[in-house]
Order: C-alpha cells, then sequence, then structure tokens
C-alpha cells in the first residue's frame, strides 16, 4: 500500500513541477519517483538498451 501512496505522490509532483517549470513530465517523475533515474541507468547497463534522453 505504502509503494502505491509513493508513486501516486510522485505523480501528483511531476504534474505540479511541470506546471511550474519547463521540464517534461517524464524528467520530473523519474527525477521524483522512488528509485528514479538511478533505476532507469541501472537498468539501461542491465539490459544494454538504449532508452531515449
Amino acid at each position: 500500500m505504502l509503494s502505491l501512496v509513493l508513486i501516486v505522490a510522485a505523480l501528483a509532483l511531476s504534474l505540479l513541477l511541470t506546471m511550474l517549470h519547463p521540464v517534461t513530465f517524464v524528467s520530473a517523475f523519474l527525477s521524483l519517483s522512488p528509485g528514479g533515474m538511478d533505476q532507469m541507468a541501472i537498468s539501461q547497463k542491465k539490459y544494454m538498451r538504449n532508452f531515449p534522453s
């Protein structure tokens, strides 16, 4: 249940951040989500995928 609350809070704060600053929703969500950008970098290295930047 706590995980769901964290994800919903990250979504809401991401939306607010995109309204206040010129950042994309994806960038805002990944920076605020639990295990955000660092986990994406680890996943990219692990699976050797080219994620769009």
